[in-house]
């Protein structure tokens, strides 16, 4: 979504007309996100309805979707035909795993927070009433539970950190 599209929304549209007791940065930001995610599977759904593998891309170009400028439609359907767009296609999750599974594997230096943000992690370990400094997250992000570092670069490393706090 175009920045200036968003601001105007919020301010002219949604910040006039409802109070919250978050912070304004907060609120446009909540907004932003699910305006994009709304817009992108708005796109999908389009897309979908309008792909046919028997069509020519210019032959999808005219039939455009009712309500969609030709021209917005072209540079999507465009946008579309690339090739790193079929490469990573939002249904070809299978590729994408063995890609992500490739890039996993060339990790050098493993952690155990999984899918879990370094953010989460602080605030978590804040929640529980531990010290939370850049040491204390990494050490906590790379040990497994039972306290044993994931390798011996974590542990060196490990060592390190706790010598200089």
């Amino acid at each position: 979504m175009p920045k200036p599209f968003v601001h105007r929304v919020v301010n002219d549209f949604v910040l006039s007309r409802f109070f919250f007791r978050s912070d304004h940065q907060k609120v446009k930001g909540w907004l932003n996100n699910s305006l994009n995610k709304k817009w992108k599977e708005f796109r999908l759904k389009l897309w979908h309805e309008a792909e046919d593998p028997l069509l020519s891309k210019e032959d999808i170009i005219k039939n455009a979707p009712e309500g969609i400028p030709m021209d917005q439609w072209a540079l999507y359907v465009n946008y579309r035909f690339k090739g790193e767009t079929k490469k990573f296609s939002y249904f070809d999750s299978w590729a994408l795993c063995l890609r992500n599974q490739r890039i996993r594997g060339q990790l050098t230096l493993p952690h155990t927070s999984g899918a879990m943000s370094l953010a989460r992690r602080r605030d978590l370990m804040k929640k529980m009433g531990k010290e939370v400094d850049r040491g204390k997250v990494w050490t906590e992000t790379h040990k497994r539970k039972d306290g044993s570092y994931v390798n011996d670069q974590a542990r060196e490393i490990g060592i390190n950190v706790i010598y200089e706090i």
